[in-house]
């Protein structure tokens, strides 16, 4: 009802005799080139996928309707796509950038990050230089705030939960993720 209204007043601003807007094309795995599994949790699994159109990659979260059957788990579930979709707001938080579902999984489509999580990070280099882990400490107090500030806690806040985003001017990003028990 919400969209019928929505389309309808674009239609009221549309210009006589052009055609009216169509509807923004439902998104499916169809749309999307599957390239390799990037990780696996206890939800889920991550991909790397590339959307055959926009030739753009991202990650989504491939989680099995029958896995979130009882209601915890679907609680949980519930919870993260809430702080996917609000999380925008903020660089430091992992946000959603499709989200939809076919007769046996739900998809969270994210932000690729290619610079793997802080974990693996740590384990290749041992140790930051006292600048660096200033600059992804910083980055995730400013995380941790924007959670406070959408109503949140984190709740699982580790190494594995903050993925490193490589940005165009050869710095990083740290983005926190997995927001199922927050």
């Amino acid at each position: 009802v919400h969209a019928n209204r929505h389309l309808a007043h674009l239609a009221l601003r549309t210009p006589p005799g052009s055609p009216a807007p169509e509807p923004p094309k439902k998104i499916s795995l169809a749309d999307f080139r599957i390239i390799k599994l990037i990780g696996k949790g206890g939800f889920g699994e991550v991909y790397l996928v590339e959307h055959i159109e926009k030739k753009k990659k991202i990650a989504p979260k491939v989680l099995d309707k029958r896995d979130v059957e009882n209601e915890a788990k679907m609680q949980q579930i519930l919870n993260e796509r809430s702080v996917l979709v609000r999380s925008f707001k903020s660089p430091f938080l992992l946000s959603l950038s499709y989200c939809f579902q076919d007769d046996k999984f739900l998809y969270f489509a994210m932000k690729y990050c290619p610079g793997g999580d802080l974990r693996a990070l740590l384990s290749a280099i041992g140790a930051f230089e006292e600048e660096e882990a200033r600059l992804y400490m910083a980055e995730m107090i400013l995380s941790v705030d924007a959670l406070h500030r959408l109503g949140y806690i984190h709740r699982d806040l580790k190494p594995d939960n903050i993925l490193i985003l490589p940005m165009a001017d050869g710095s990083v990003q740290a983005k926190v993720l997995d927001f199922g028990i927050a």
